[in-house]
């Protein structure tokens, strides 16, 4: 794999990993959407306010992976499946939607209870995208805008009544 590598550390405990330049210091800042909410405001929406950042630097083919996720072989497969489906996730194999999605967030994305029964929830620790595939740009941008919502990432404000509901992960539906 010959791509390159985008680090940021807010805490800044090192500046370098394996020969890759850590930037310290700052959420994610782009053009488009302006400075990241913190974590504590809006969990997880960092992820895609950096590789938004990557876009504007003129990057089209992105893989988020969180720091705990270490590459040990070929990547190429993974962009092959985002370039053919635009995007390539994971299922988050023992959290299926229906237990882990408020219904605000349900009835914003315009789900029913019905629609959940069987949905898988993907996981957010790791996600390519194509952003020249209409789907993958599709599903960034909405990734973007619905955590932007106020409803679709909040994890204090609401939840369900539903049966076997766990709670909400707003980054991963």
């Amino acid at each position: 794999w010959d791509g390159d590598f985008m680090m940021r550390s807010l805490d800044g405990y090192c500046d370098e990993y394996l020969g890759v330049p850590i930037k310290v210091g700052s959420w994610p800042n782009n053009q488009k959407y302006g400075l990241s909410p913190a974590h504590c405001d809006i969990p997880y929406l960092f992820k895609a306010f950096l590789l938004q950042e990557a876009i504007e630097a003129g990057y089209t083919k992105l893989l988020w992976c969180d720091s705990t996720i270490i590459k040990v072989g070929n990547l190429d497969p993974i962009f092959e499946y985002a370039a053919k489906h635009g995007v390539c996730a994971f299922d988050n194999l023992g959290y299926p939607l229906i237990y882990w999605i408020h219904d605000a967030a349900m009835k914003r994305l315009g789900l029913n209870e019905t629609d959940l029964d069987g949905m898988i929830q993907i996981m957010a620790c790791a996600v390519a995208f194509d952003i020249e595939h209409p789907v993958g740009n599709e599903i960034f941008f909405q990734w973007i805008e619905k955590g932007l919502d106020g409803v679709s990432f909040n994890m204090r404000d609401f939840g369900s009544k539903r049966k076997g509901y766990r709670g909400h992960q707003g980054d991963q539906p």
